[in-house]
């Protein structure tokens, strides 16, 4: 506490606050603040500033001034008799030396401000005084060329001055105008009830403080070291229960992503019992059509028996259809234990999906258990801190009031974050509505993204043997693209999905039609699934990609699968060792490792062996780079060869059968067409 000589007029006074009476001179005695006394020095300025700034004329604002400026004496004069006079100083002022350090330095800025604002209107009075000047010289100039010419001239020219005077007039007025309606002149009063409102807020801080320190003299030492041991037990509870919380959350978090895991399996099993339900159907229906096909070879070997039973060509060709019910017999008990083996792994797949769902009623339901229990341990976690709060309110008000201040400072910074995130989204949400009228393109597919997919091809139409003109004639175009001689993407994409194409992975199917349909000079193409090109670029730029063929004949097949059985049998326990020594995945190794172990073990094989031998493991892998060699193993083993005398009856059919071949292609295709496919379809 400390004496300061503060400025305030003569009559000052005493300020007495509720709770307080006058019982000796010893007692405190409040005399008025600065705030208050800073009122009668605004008074003055005030009526200073509105002599300013509410002229009539220019001769008026000159008057004004000389008014103001001994007003402005007169009140310095009576500041300093108030500072000598020592009856007005204060005594015993109960304020904080910030409080009154902070107040004058308040005081000082407005009465910086209030001294800037005076500077200006001198100016303005300054450039008037001058326009007056100018305007007395005209006015002067003006009688001076009257007395010179004639009355009528004099009367026109001083009325078109007269004319032009007003209209300065008038200009000058509205100006004046504008500057008497500018903020600054209301900034004083604004001021003023600033300063009164803080006034109040003050005095009853000051009783509200007051009362605090009453109630706090009854609290005990004692109480008070018992509050804090028992805030601190209870904020100890507190951070157990969060860290428990927290582990809780970790724990519903890895029941979630388990949950979605077993959602994504659940669509995977459902789509491959899908794909085995289509494959079932298909498998039907071919028994059907064999059915229907060994009907038709049975009616024709009755009619052959009835007809030609001397002749031994019909002989051999009954023998012959003998022979190939035996195949097809053969082909469909072996499609019916893929039938039951398809129907067997559904069956599996069902378990499985009916055991996830199990399992996942039961994580919801023990979920749902947990998340009870913390809602209720949370919910007396509440009930504890709001007791705590009813109890020791009084205590924490204090800490409450002194941080106060942060917490203003920090709103603000705050409130520009947030200004500056929302013009950050506006932003972004202009960006991504500019994106959506983008138009799609898509990088343009070349010649080395579709080769694989064309080696492919090659092996597949060699595996069921059909030539590369009936499959562009008899499954790449339908009859409405021939008489159209256009084709679509779209139309391309459904047909290589079928058979005998089969292109399920990756979106190979489209990328291939793209490829054949699309301009691929660019490096990037609009996309448009409904593009079209004409028939015979496609035919030209499919067999490119495809390549020429050769299909290997039954008598071919039997050499090349002896000579690669001998030499398998012979290498066949290096063969394994080397094969488990290299690295593989899911028991499948590249092309280029099974050639590399062939010739490190210096075994002679034939380009056309080799050609067999990829072949025969396509069957099972349905890759080109990479295959699986156990089943080397399995495929090329010492099977019951067939009698020579078979063979010759097979030429001598072959030989008799080459007129017509031309004439009947399908019977040569379908009858291979459908068992690979189904052992490519359960290999997938």
């Amino acid at each position: 506490m400390f004496h300061r000589q503060i400025k305030r007029p003569q009559s000052a006074i005493k300020y007495e606050p509720q709770g307080y009476k006058q019982k000796s001179s010893n007692e405190c005695q409040i005399l008025m603040p600065s705030a208050i006394q800073y009122f009668s020095d605004l008074d003055s300025l005030h009526h200073v500033t509105n002599n300013f700034l509410r002229p009539q004329s220019a001769v008026s604002l000159y008057q004004n001034k000389k008014i103001s400026s001994s007003t402005m004496v007169d009140n310095k004069q009576v500041s300093d008799t108030r500072l000598t006079d020592p009856r007005q100083t204060p005594r015993y002022i109960k304020k904080d030396k910030e409080e009154l350090y902070q107040e004058l330095l308040q005081l000082q800025k407005k009465y910086n401000q209030c001294q800037d604002e005076n500077t200006k209107l001198k100016t303005q009075i300054s450039s008037l005084e001058k326009q007056v000047v100018h305007l007395t010289e005209l006015v002067r100039n003006v009688e001076m060329f009257c007395n010179k010419k004639t009355s009528h001239l004099n009367v026109f020219q001083l009325k078109k001055q007269i004319q032009d005077l007003k209209t300065l007039m008038k200009t000058k007025d509205q100006e004046l105008e504008q500057l008497k309606q500018n903020i600054k002149t209301t900034k004083i009063d604004e001021i003023r009830i600033e300063l009164q409102e803080s006034h109040i807020e003050c005095l009853r801080l000051r009783t509200m403080l007051d009362q605090q320190l009453r109630q706090q003299v009854l609290f005990n030492y004692n109480d008070h070291t018992l509050i804090e041991e028992k805030l601190y037990i209870q904020s100890q509870m507190m951070n157990q229960l969060k860290t428990e919380n927290d582990q809780m959350t970790g724990l519903l978090k890895i029941q979630e992503e388990e949950t979605y895991y077993y959602k994504n399996l659940l669509a995977e099993t459902l789509k491959t019992v899908r794909r085995y339900e289509e494959t079932i159907e298909d498998l039907h229906k071919n028994l059907k059509e064999k059915n229907q096909f060994m009907d038709k070879l049975a009616q024709k070997i009755e009619a052959l028996k009835n007809t030609n039973n001397g002749l031994a060509d019909k002989v051999v060709k009954v023998e012959d259809l003998q022979e190939m019910i035996r195949i097809l017999k053969s082909t469909i008990e072996d499609q019916n234990k893929q039938i039951k083996s398809v129907q067997s792994d559904n069956e599996y797949l069902k378990g499985m999906v009916h055991e996830l769902k199990i399992k996942n009623n039961e994580k919801s339901e023990i979920q749902a258990k947990e998340k009870k229990v913390l809602q209720e341990q949370i919910a007396k976690i509440s009930n504890q801190y709001d007791l705590l709060d009813d109890k020791y309110k009084n205590l924490l008000l204090i800490q409450v009031q002194a941080k106060n201040k942060e917490t203003a400072q920090s709103s603000l910074i705050h409130k520009k974050e947030q200004t500056v995130g929302l013009t950050l989204k506006n932003n972004n949400d202009s960006f991504q509505q500019q994106q959506i009228y983008v138009p799609k393109k898509l990088r343009a597919i070349k010649m080395n993204d579709v080769l694989h997919i064309g080696e492919e091809l090659n092996y597949r139409f060699r595996i069921k043997k059909i030539i590369l003109i009936d499959v562009i004639e008899q499954f790449l175009f339908d009859d409405d693209n021939k008489k159209e001689k256009k084709v679509s993407i779209k139309q391309l994409q459904k047909r290589f999905e079928k058979e005998p194409f089969m292109l399920f992975e990756q979106d190979k199917a489209l990328m291939f039609a793209r490829f054949l349909i699309e301009d691929n000079s660019q490096e990037f193409v609009e996309f448009n699934i409904e593009l079209t090109e004409t028939l015979e670029r496609v035919k030209s730029i499919f067999t490119k990609i495809v390549g020429n063929y050769r299909i290997f004949t039954g008598e071919e097949e039997m050499k090349h699968k002896e000579d690669i059985t001998k030499l398998i049998i012979k290498y066949k326990n290096s063969l394994k060792q080397h094969f488990d020594s290299l690295q593989s995945n899911n028991g499948e190794l590249t092309k280029q490792q099974i050639l590399e172990t062939f010739i490190f073990m210096d075994i002679d094989i034939n380009n056309s062996q080799l050609e067999y031998f990829f072949l025969k493991l396509f069957v099972f892998s349905n890759k080109i780079d990479r295959f699986p060699y156990q089943k080397i193993f399995e495929i090329f083993q010492i099977t019951q060869t067939v009698s020579a005398p078979h063979l010759q009856r097979k030429e001598t059919q072959r030989k008799k059968v080459t007129t017509e071949s031309n004439k009947q292609p399908v019977y040569v295709t379908k009858s291979l067409f459908k068992p690979v496919e189904a052992t490519n379809l359960q290999q997938v």
